[in-house]
């Protein structure tokens, strides 16, 4: 194996992939904190097993964005941070990109998407398009693609619908500890898969005010010491997903009045930030020091 081609087997390694096994019939779940509303989700996808690492970020964003692809090279309007700390720890390649607006996750899953066919032979198209051509400028000049976005349903790394990443953080599977029972709006959550309460961090067997169950899944401001952390040091979701709750907010792909959402608390919240079933929104050119993303993708 060539030297290029290892570092291409090593960065590729690093992006990890969970299938969430939805069942042919498709599945239905429950929806906020209260747990009082219901999505129905038909298809499986594969889903980041973390957020996405300052190292695989900087890998593709320095591809996407350097002579090899000459004028077809893509833009961003922000080159995105190792972590983040508000006390001069060190950080490391394994923590969380932060310091990313929505726009340029957008476009990093589309250079992903190009990077993919191009090093490991694959055909997906890319997801994010305007003018049936591929987003691949997040600058503020460029705002217009995003207003009118189109969206291709083929296989290319996406961010997570908001129903995504609900299902994903509340599954699982037959463990009916801390899980919604009875009926909502005629749906019965009498049987596997089970779901975790909205008021709880992803996989917790308690609601976010049992701290000592947060502790073990999520990094906050109560345990973090004032930094984003290597991804995967807590313990995972019954998926086998890690940082879920904590660590860094997520961008999803859904938007209110043009506001794109962000679910999962982080390292600068508190508890109640934890719940996985509450949302928050904000501006799509915002960039924040707690806030990344991580990557889905539709199995067709």
């Amino acid at each position: 194996m060539s030297s290029n081609n290892v570092e291409i087997f090593s960065k590729w390694k690093k992006l990890k992939l969970v299938k969430v096994p939805v069942p042919k019939d498709g599945v239905s779940f429950p929806l906020g904190e209260s747990d009082n509303s219901v999505s129905s989700i038909f298809y499986p996808f594969y889903f980041g097993k973390s957020p996405v690492i300052w190292d695989l970020w900087s890998y593709i964003y320095n591809w996407a964005t350097g002579d090899e692809l000459g004028k077809a090279r893509y833009h961003f309007q922000n080159p995105g941070q190792r972590g983040s700390c508000a006390c001069c720890h060190g950080m490391s390649d394994f923590h969380p990109v932060t310091m990313v607006n929505w726009r340029d996750c957008i476009v990093w899953c589309n250079a992903l998407t190009q990077w993919h066919n191009q090093h490991l032979g694959t055909s997906f198209a890319e997801v994010y398009r305007y003018n049936d051509e591929s987003i691949k400028d997040s600058r503020d000049s460029n705002s217009i693609a995003f207003d009118k976005i189109e969206l291709f349903n083929g296989e290319g790394f996406r961010l997570p619908s908001h129903s995504e990443w609900e299902l994903a953080a509340r599954w699982r599977g037959d463990d009916s500890s801390n899980t919604v029972a009875g009926v909502i709006n005629n749906v019965k959550f009498l049987r596997p898969p089970f779901f975790t309460k909205g008021n709880s961090a992803s996989g917790a067997e308690y609601g976010y005010k049992k701290r000592a169950s947060c502790d073990e899944y999520a990094w906050y401001n109560e345990n973090s010491p004032r930094s984003t952390q290597p991804v995967m040091t807590k313990r995972p979701n019954l998926l086998g997903i890690y940082d879920m709750s904590g660590n860094v907010c997520e961008w999803v792909y859904d938007s209110k009045d043009g506001m794109p959402e962000y679910r999962g608390g982080s390292w600068a919240l508190g508890p109640e930030f934890l719940q996985i079933g509450g949302g928050f929104y904000n501006r799509p050119i915002v960039t924040l020091n707690h806030l990344g993303f991580r990557v889905a993708r539709t199995i067709l």
